[in-house]
This record gives C-alpha cells, sequence and structure tokens, in this order.
C-alpha cells in the first residue's frame, strides 16, 4: 500500500539536494511544485511512480491585485502577521506594478484570502485563487510569471518602525 507525503516549501539549496537525491529513482515518485527551475521555494509530494499526481490537490495559485507595493513590509513579516507559516508559502513574485502572484499549500488558501487583504495596503485589494477555466493553464501563469516577474525576498526580518517615519 502507498502512501502520499508532501514536504513543506523547500529553499533552493535544499531542493536541490532533493532532485539530486531522486534523480533517475524508479521506484519513488517524485513531483516538484511548482516545476519552474528558477523558483526559489519548492515543495516536493512523494509516492508510488505508476499513480498520477496532480499538484492542485496539494499548491494553489492565489492572484493579489490592487496592492500598493511600495509600502509592504516584507512578505515573511506580512505572512506571520496572519498567522501564516513560511513552510506553507512558496514564491511570491511581483509581476505587474499591482498585481502578486503567490504559491501556497491548499491548506493556507483559506486565511491568505480572507486575512491578506486586511494587511496589505491598497484601494480595494482583491485575493484570487487562480484558475485557468478558459485562461492559459496554471504550468502557463506561473511561467509567464516567473519569466517576467520578480521573485520576492522570503526571509524574515526584524522592522525599526523608527526609520520609516
Amino acid at each position: 500500500m502507498w502512501d502520499v507525503y508532501s514536504t513543506a516549501f523547500l529553499s533552493s539549496e535544499q531542493s536541490a539536494m532533493v532532485d539530486e537525491q531522486m534523480r533517475g529513482r524508479a521506484d519513488v515518485g517524485c513531483l516538484r511544485i511548482p516545476s519552474c527551475y528558477d523558483s526559489q521555494r519548492t515543495k516536493f509530494v512523494f509516492t508510488n511512480p505508476e499513480l498520477e499526481l496532480d499538484f492542485k490537490e496539494y499548491v494553489s495559485v492565489l492572484v493579489a491585485r490592487q496592492i500598493n507595493l511600495s509600502s509592504v513590509d516584507p512578505w515573511p513579516n506580512v505572512l506571520e502577521s496572519i498567522g501564516v507559516s513560511l513552510d506553507d508559502v512558496g514564491d511570491i513574485v511581483v509581476k505587474t506594478d499591482d498585481e502578486v502572484a503567490i504559491v501556497a499549500d491548499t491548506s493556507v488558501v483559506k486565511n491568505l484570502k480572507r486575512l491578506l487583504p486586511k494587511v496589505l495596503p491598497g484601494n480595494g485589494v482583491s485575493i484570487e485563487e487562480y484558475s485557468d477555466d478558459g485562461l492559459p493553464s496554471i504550468i502557463d501563469y506561473l511561467n509567464d510569471v516567473y519569466s517576467n516577474g520578480s521573485i520576492q525576498d522570503m526571509v524574515w526580518k526584524r522592522l525599526d518602525k523608527r526609520q520609516q517615519k
């Protein structure tokens, strides 16, 4: 009997080690999410190599719009302030001046959609789950975002509020 195991989101160094260890193995299926190799934070799902895995069961892509990006605290700080662990969030990629793509574990999507609009600066901030109904597939969307966007640093930073005044 086979089980399915998924990791937390790993750094690029940790992901490279997992890729190296799993390369060429026929006894374990390994799905890298997102599959873009320029991603900084990835998640792996392991199971029987004959099983079909759909990454949508493990990861969602959220699109945030109408954000005043010049006023956003570091993203890890924002996530921690609403109780979302960095282990549950992959890359955050700024696609345009007011559109951001967030790769997240499906278990935290509801919290992100509900709480992020309350803590992000901007008028009418909206967080929607990307749906590929009639649009480019999620893979195509992510490839576009990674190739044309700017990946945000996902390191928690201590802020000195006195410097911001």
